[in-house]
């Protein structure tokens, strides 16, 4: 998706620059950390030439921990669901259960 350029090749193989190894760190850190292809698009390159690495982490970071807070909250409410179901859950029948956590907004 052009995230790198192609490399050169060398005997059928393909031959990386140190620059082209640097740029596959950051993409490495970057999706280690939820950021999608095209969100490492955008922090490579969506940003004008020579921003500092502090100011393009930045803007990208913030909409990242915004999303991450959000599906760690849809988490912990599973996680209770789930936790509920597994130890205080007595119903006889499974539509029954249902019913209740649909009467309750959950």
């Amino acid at each position: 998706i052009g995230l790198l350029d192609p490399p050169p090749r060398v005997s059928g193989r393909r031959v990386y620059n140190e620059a082209a190894l640097d740029r596959l760190r950051v993409i490495a850190l970057a999706q280690s950390v939820g950021f999608s292809l095209a969100q490492i698009g955008v922090l490579l390159d969506g940003v004008p030439a020579g921003t500092p690495a502090s100011e393009r982490w930045r803007a990208s970071t913030r909409s990242k921990i915004e999303e991450l807070e959000a599906q760690a909250t849809d988490i912990e409410r599973m996680l209770g669901l789930l936790r509920h179901l597994e130890t205080d859950c007595r119903c006889t029948d499974l539509g029954e259960c249902a019913a209740g956590w649909a009467r309750k907004g959950t």
